[in-house]
């Protein structure tokens, strides 16, 4: 069957071993196979809706368990539960591409709330084998930048959102997700990247997602988060420039941005999270990284980050 994945082998995802009956080309091997994965995605049925659940929206269904339904039209239903498992209803000719797009997106999310970790609206990359955060609403060029400085050599770690253990044994942590980021079109081009070798995202959308450098880098195991910065816009006249935020400051900032923030209020979880990233913001460097508009000052903007990871 078209799109069947391999279930001899397990997946690396977050250093979670992931068994899955569909093929995920974005996910590194893991080298090794436990008898019992982390998580397990597999096809089966998903019910039209969640019972007893406590909040409804044409797409997302969640109950007080934690337990989540998500419904994608013309892509599949998922079903998520206990942070270990998901369970896909593809729809009827529903293209591979879209339906992991969900997959390693919002579905992880929901993995990673279920799981009491942090997921934050962010690319992440390695510099120096520290973390560093590139975070911002969609719409800031996180992707472009950090495909930017992988270009320069460093290590991407993440893409969309990061997954963060904000209260690791000696500081916070970055899971590593998988090694591609997802560039439109025209920002692809501009950065020289190759067509060969890419994956698509979802049908009819002119994007990708580019493995770039050399992806037996990637790390697999979780990496220290070094610095958080906030991406804004410059006005006329101002150059790159990282603008430190204090912890009270960082925290609510941090927490603005926080990847399904409404499921995770439902869930109780908010007193958590602030304190998690009130951890962040008073451990790691974290401040607003204010940046050229358009690709023309990408190379000010990468050199800013580089400045600011070595200061």
């Amino acid at each position: 069957m078209a799109g069947e994945g391999d279930l001899t082998a397990d997946h690396f995802l977050c250093g979670w071993q992931v068994r899955s009956d569909l093929a995920l080309p974005e996910l590194l091997r893991s080298g090794e196979r436990q008898a019992v994965p982390d998580i397990v995605v597999r096809r089966g049925t998903v019910p039209r809706h969640l019972a007893g659940a406590i909040h409804r929206s044409p797409m997302l269904e969640i109950d007080q368990h934690r337990t989540a339904r998500l419904a994608i039209d013309g892509v599949a239903r998922y079903l998520v539960q206990d942070g270990r498992e998901v369970i896909i209803d593809p729809e009827t000719g529903a293209g591979a591409a879209d339906i992991r797009t969900f997959l390693l997106g919002t579905v992880l999310s929901l993995l990673c709330l279920q799981r009491d970790l942090c997921p934050l609206h962010a690319a992440g990359v390695a510099i120096d084998g520290r973390a560093v955060l590139l975070a911002a609403d969609s719409g800031y060029g996180k992707s472009t930048l950090a495909a930017a400085l992988a270009l320069r050599g460093h290590v991407p770690l993440a893409d969309s959102f990061c997954v963060i253990d904000a209260f690791a044994a000696g500081g916070p942590q970055v899971l590593p997700s998988f090694p591609a980021i997802s560039l439109w079109r025209d920002a692809a081009t501009a950065l020289g990247l190759p067509e060969s070798g890419r994956l698509p995202t979802r049908s009819g959308l002119a994007k990708h997602r580019h493995v770039i450098g050399d992806h037996h880098a990637f790390p697999r195991q979780p990496v220290p988060l070094a610095a958080v910065a906030v991406l804004s816009w410059a006005g006329r006249m101002q150059m790159p420039a990282f603008i430190p935020l204090d912890g009270v400051a960082g925290a609510a900032e941090l927490h603005r941005l926080v990847h399904r923030q409404r499921v995770a209020d439902r869930w109780g979880m908010t007193p958590r999270l602030f304190l998690s990233m009130a951890s962040i913001a008073n451990q790691c460097q974290t401040g607003r990284l204010i940046r050229s508009h358009g690709l023309a000052g990408l190379s000010d903007t990468v050199a800013a980050v580089e400045k600011m990871v070595q200061q």
